[in-house]
């Protein structure tokens, strides 16, 4: 079962390396979560797999963006075309696991622009609320 989520999720796909799509959850995580996707392949396999997609383009990537240095341009642009669409949203890596659940008050300090604290590092006996279900089922 997707986890409620109060303000939209917004996550990126582009490109054909294999490490990306092996990154991608194997359902949704979030009952509110898009994918801004560049490629017809990304788009087809993230639809199968049950997932909202706000298409940036068919073409593969943006080359202009396409070298080691500025592939992760892409992230600027989902974050972009996503303000475009929401008033509010969270951007989150694939590699992003839950830790806890996002109740309220987690909520409410993103809207009074307070800081959020986001460990970049996690156990591998305890990865996050579900995310093992999530990544097998």
């Amino acid at each position: 079962m997707a986890i409620n989520n109060k303000i939209p999720i917004i996550r990126a796909l582009w490109g054909s390396v294999p490490r990306s799509k092996s990154e991608v959850f194997r359902k949704p995580i979030f009952a509110n979560e898009i994918v801004v996707v560049w490629g017809q392949d990304n788009y087809e396999y993230l639809t199968k797999l049950g997932y909202q997609t706000v298409v940036a383009d068919y073409g593969i990537t943006d080359a202009r963006y396409s070298t080691i240095h500025s592939h992760f341009m892409h992230k600027l642009l989902a974050i972009q075309h996503a303000s475009k669409i929401y008033d509010e949203f969270i951007f989150l890596d694939w590699d992003c696991y839950l830790l806890k659940p996002m109740d309220d008050n987690f909520y409410q300090e993103l809207r009074d622009g307070n800081e959020v604290q986001v460990p970049l590092y996690a156990y591998h006996n305890r990865p996050g609320i579900g995310i093992i279900d999530v990544m097998t089922g």
